[in-house]
């Protein structure tokens, strides 16, 4: 478990025999790389994510905690497809060149004179 300095979450962590690790509040992020400001979004999307249930049983706790992970994980696979979609659109229009000498000058099934005349090409 990974919590911030309260102490508290000691006592609730040695009862239930957890692995407690608590990054510092003035700290950026721990020995580990775990950021307390990731550890707190990470728990107000857990409880706005709750928030739309009529109260949640502890009985049903663990599935509601497994579609939380899953949508977290799919909205994580979303993003990289869609930082790949992004990333490779802006390559191709950074790398492609189109002028009017490529268009007119290479073999084409279209003529494109014929095509744009009205446009006084």
């Amino acid at each position: 478990m990974i919590t911030d300095c309260k102490s508290s979450y000691e006592s609730v962590a040695k009862e239930n025999n957890w692995n407690l690790k608590q990054v510092k509040s003035k700290c950026y992020k721990d020995n580990e790389g775990n950021i307390l400001a990731n550890i707190n979004s990470l728990h107000s999307e857990l409880t706005m994510f709750l928030s739309r249930f009529h109260g949640v049983s502890t009985k049903h706790l663990q599935e509601y905690l497994n579609w939380f992970t899953f949508l977290k994980y799919q909205n994580y696979s979303i993003d990289y497809v869609n930082q790949v979609d992004d990333f490779e659109k802006k390559t191709i229009t950074k790398l492609t060149e189109i002028k009017y000498f490529n268009i007119c000058n290479n073999y084409s099934i279209f003529d494109f004179f014929q095509l744009y005349k009205d446009y006084n090409y």
